[in-house]
């Protein structure tokens, strides 16, 4: 009720400001229309915003009487947003409107921001809609927008991709979960398979696997992270469990333990014992080791008696990965999450850790990690994952938020990005297409 409240106070500020615009001093208000109009009008706004693949709170749809705003500088980015939708308002500016406002829904449910619809003699001639942390004004083919502030401080830009010359290699389809480096500096890349065992990939004048990490006490790895370069790493170990017989039988993974490497890879007899079996991956961010439990993040710190639990964070979400990396190369680190469902943007800073972007698609859509890099030479990294079809999926930093840009890549590409000879420029491992699943390493020429 509240919310609903608000949002109607929100309408009625906007609106009024838009409407008054003309230099009329005729106040905007509520107003009660036809039934039948009603339904004429929401039907096109639901026709709208179907065809864009919106969804919106139908309860929350308010009438006022109001006016299309003034093109005016001011006003610019209203009627860009609305050519977004095929609908140039220029050529209604300052008239007599039946304004329309909704809750503007994902297609997950959650908000996205209020819609704005301008009905001017029953023709809808405008819309946008006002979300974000700036109440900003967006057009229907802005989506994900910022949640929260990242002072990023440069953008994507429109560069092509580098020229990439492949040569054929050998390493896992299902990609890594995390890379490092080894004592001479060389390139170390993290596999897990489905049976849980956990390998090590390295670069050194070829990309090739370098060994296998056991654990012990009949423990698989199900996530695993290096630690300060060439100094080891940390496996989440855990046990497959079996319940029931016959048609009731389900198996389960339960977490048991953190267990530290040391820079030769052999166990260092640290552990950190988990309090719960919820654990789902691990992460580590050059000073904090990050543990996931299901929504909870817990950040360790080691001491002199060993890693220590520091803090905890609720995200309203689990993880399946964590990728750790500076987008815009300005010193501050950018954490990206998957669930498997969702991809999240968060910023660490002095009140924990800030959501600053996510997709909202609430269905499975990635599969496998999460990868960063600049594979266009323009300064800003683009993010890399692949979907259930093991295809990969670009994500670009624009000022709106993180957009996909896809039109490039051929079914059954896969692009898992890094640094693989450490001289400063990113290249990638993967595949060219799904007809020939070739494993290949990509160097720029």
């Amino acid at each position: 009720m509240i919310q609903r409240w608000f949002c109607l106070c929100l309408c009625l500020m906007l609106v009024c400001f838009t409407g008054c615009s003309n230099g009329s001093e005729e106040e905007t208000e509520a107003f009660s229309i036809t039934e039948e109009k009603r339904e004429e009008y929401e039907q096109k706004i639901a026709q709208l915003l179907y065809d864009t693949y919106w969804r919106y709170d139908s309860s929350s749809v308010t009438f006022l009487k109001g006016n299309v705003p003034e093109n005016t500088e001011e006003n610019k980015d209203m009627f860009e947003a609305s050519l977004q939708a095929g609908l140039p308002m220029e050529a209604y500016a300052g008239r007599e409107a039946t304004v329309a406002t909704a809750t503007l829904l994902y297609y997950n449910g959650e908000t996205a921001g209020l819609l704005y619809c301008y009905f001017v003699r029953d023709r809808l001639s405008g819309v946008y809609y006002v979300g974000g942390y700036q109440n900003g004004i967006y057009g229907l083919n802005d989506r994900n927008i910022f949640l929260a502030e990242g002072t990023f401080t440069k953008y994507e830009t429109e560069a092509p991709l580098a020229a990439f010359m492949g040569e054929k290699s050998t390493f896992p389809l299902e990609g890594f979960c995390d890379t490092g480096e080894d004592r001479q500096g060389n390139l170390l890349a993290a596999s897990i398979s489905e049976e849980g065992r956990l390998s090590l990939y390295r670069y050194n004048r070829s990309f090739s696997r370098y060994r296998n990490l056991y654990l012990q006490n009949g423990l698989v790895a199900t996530s695993a992270a290096f630690l300060e370069d060439g100094s080891g790493m940390a496996v989440l170990g855990s046990r497959s469990v079996t319940e029931g017989t016959g048609e009731g039988e389900t198996t389960y993974t339960v977490s048991e333990r953190v267990v530290f490497f040391n820079e030769y890879f052999s166990p260092s007899g640290e552990s950190i014992e988990l309090q719960n079996g919820n654990y789902t991956c691990v992460a580590f961010d050059g000073t904090q080791l990050l543990l996931m439990s299901q929504k909870t993040l817990e950040c360790y710190e080691k001491g002199e008696n060993g890693w220590i639990r520091v803090s905890q964070s609720y995200l309203e979400h689990g993880a399946s990965y964590i990728h750790i990396t500076d987008l815009d190369n300005d010193g501050t680190p950018e954490y990206l999450f998957t669930d498997g469902f969702d991809l999240y943007l968060y910023q660490k800073q002095e009140t924990g850790f800030i959501k600053l972007w996510s997709t909202h698609l609430a269905i499975r859509s990635i599969d496998g990690g999460i990868y960063s890099g600049d594979l266009n030479r323009d300064g800003v990294k683009e993010v890399y994952v692949c979907d259930t079809t093991g295809t990969a999926m670009r994500y670009i930093l624009t000022p709106k938020g993180l957009v996909t840009k896809n039109k490039d890549i051929v079914y059954g590409q896969r692009i898992y990005a890094m640094d693989l000879d450490k001289d400063g420029f990113d290249e990638y491992v993967g595949t060219d297409n799904m007809e020939q699943l070739n494993t290949m390493v990509y160097f720029s020429q």
